[in-house]
């Protein structure tokens, strides 16, 4: 998950703090996700979903996710 948030992230040219500020969250939190130290809770994922354009949890449990 964390991979997925960093890069999409990085494509999009944003700091750590504004993605923080957009999914209203802590900059550690953003940090923590990308380094996978904490997984997003569940009232996070809509925005996250948003953000990245895909559900990443359904991406990692197909096929190709796991390969």
């Amino acid at each position: 998950m964390g991979d997925h948030i960093r890069r999409r992230r990085l494509d999009l040219g944003l700091w750590q703090r504004t993605l923080a500020k957009r999914l209203r969250v802590r900059v550690e939190t953003v940090g923590n996700w990308e380094l996978g130290r904490a997984k997003p809770l569940v009232r996070h994922m809509a925005g996250l979903i948003r953000f990245l354009g895909y559900d990443p949890v359904r991406v990692e449990d197909s096929l190709p996710g796991r390969l």
